[in-house]
């Protein structure tokens, strides 16, 4: 009888775990200790791959689902004179392309994804959409930002990211969801360019860059309860 009421008890907490962390979206620790990661605000700028002149922007590829895709895909915008280098990430769903925009352009790279037989989603990546690299040093970030209702919500990301130490220049447009900033990364990092528009209250688009293994956490659940028994 004690065994029954064990298990019961058991059950009903797994019950309770589960829906707590489906309406929550928190990631329970694994058995090993370790937390499964949810998200990051966005993509770490490689800025080393990119020559000067030169532009990195980030495409959502749907359909891109195992490693031959990615690399279908990649070898199909490669193809595409004045591309750099091209990969994608079945994880992530994005494909990320280095170009000179002198002699290639956004549309045909999205076009020559449309070609290779997968849908094009859009652009960006964590809210990044591009970075040029300029030739004194200098990165023209192309931000996806949301909240701005007027000129006066752009004009307080101008003012606010301006004031940062090594921003150049910041120019944000309400009607384009957009913000383009030039910055010296070696003065200012992007995440403090990040951070000054999100302290004002707006939201620079985040998407799941690793996304959470939901399966794993599942499994980690289960095992951790009925080790009760």
């Amino acid at each position: 009888m004690l065994r029954i009421s064990q298990l019961f008890v058991a059950l009903l907490g797994l019950s309770l775990l589960v829906c707590g962390a489906v309406m929550t979206g928190v990631a329970i620790a694994s058995p090993a200790g370790g937390h499964e990661p949810a998200r990051e605000p966005y993509p770490a700028a490689d800025l080393a791959s990119i020559p000067a002149g030169h532009k990195q922007a980030f495409f959502k590829v749907e359909g891109m689902c195992c490693a031959g895709c990615a690399s279908g895909c990649s070898e199909a915008i490669m193809k595409i004179a004045g591309v750099d280098s091209a990969s994608g990430n079945t994880d992530t769903g994005i494909l990320m392309a280095v170009y000179n925009p002198d002699k290639v352009g956004e549309k045909e790279i999205e076009a020559a994804i449309v070609k290779a037989g997968y849908k094009n989603g859009g652009r960006g990546q964590g809210g990044v959409w591009s970075r040029t690299k300029n030739s004194d040093g200098s990165v023209k970030l192309a931000l996806e930002v949301r909240g701005m209702t007027c000129t006066g919500c752009s004009g307080s990301i101008d003012d606010g990211v301006a004031q940062l130490a090594g921003v150049k220049s910041a120019k944000a447009t309400h009607t384009a969801n957009a913000c383009v900033v030039v910055y010296d990364p070696r003065k200012v990092k992007e995440a403090d360019i990040v951070s000054a528009i999100t302290e004002l209250g707006f939201t620079v688009s985040s998407d799941p860059l690793v996304p959470v293994n939901k399966t794993a956490t599942k499994t980690a659940m289960v095992r951790s309860s009925f080790a009760l028994l």
